[in-house]
């Protein structure tokens, strides 16, 4: 892994940061339509990976997405970018 930690959290601030911009001034409402940070992690996800793969081509980012049901009508999910074992 070529990319340290810090960089990664920096990147990973800079998006959620612009998106707290977005949700807070309403720019674009149809973004995600769950309260912010709430809902938006996939979203953000593709972002976040679509940034670090341009910025650091040489890198293997993966977006994961998993989902939990507890009962048929009771489930959650939750997408995150992989970087090696982070």
């Amino acid at each position: 892994m070529g990319i340290s930690i810090e960089e990664l959290q920096i990147e990973c601030e800079r998006v959620r940061a612009a998106a707290r911009c977005v949700y807070e001034e309403k720019a674009i409402s149809h973004f995600c339509i769950a309260e912010f940070p709430r809902g938006w992690c996939g979203c953000l996800s593709r972002v976040l990976g679509a940034l670090l793969s341009r910025k650091y081509p040489e890198e293997e980012f993966y977006y994961v997405c998993g989902e939990v049901f507890f009962t048929e009508n009771d489930w959650t999910s939750h997408a995150w970018i992989r970087y090696g074992e982070l």
